[in-house]
């Protein structure tokens, strides 16, 4: 789904690409964590007798060079958080530096 946002000024919404358009490399760490899946790793693909439900939470620490969403170009980015199925997204760390711009979140 995309989001929509306001321009300068406020006056015309700006139309921002989906999640699905972003586009880049990335390396970092990832650790998912759940039960029940075989060998006891947690399940990552849902079928109809094996959920993805399985997964509680997924901690994040990456980052990533070249990135594209849509029109927009991150020339480098670094985010750190976590995703819980219960209380849903917690980013600790956002940056984001494109044509001598830094966007931070901490």
């Amino acid at each position: 789904a995309d989001t929509v946002s306001r321009g300068p000024g406020g006056d015309a919404p700006v139309q921002l690409p989906g999640l699905q358009d972003l586009r880049g490399a990335w390396h970092g760490t990832v650790e998912i964590k759940g039960g029940g899946g075989r060998d006891g790793y947690p399940t990552l693909t849902a079928t109809p007798s094996n959920p993805a439900s399985q997964v509680s939470a997924v901690e994040f620490d990456v980052t990533g060079d070249g990135w594209q969403w849509g029109p927009y170009q991150v020339q480098s980015l670094k985010a750190k958080g976590d995703i819980d199925t219960v209380e849903g997204l917690h980013l600790r760390q956002l940056e984001l530096w494109s044509d001598g711009a830094v966007f931070k979140v901490d």
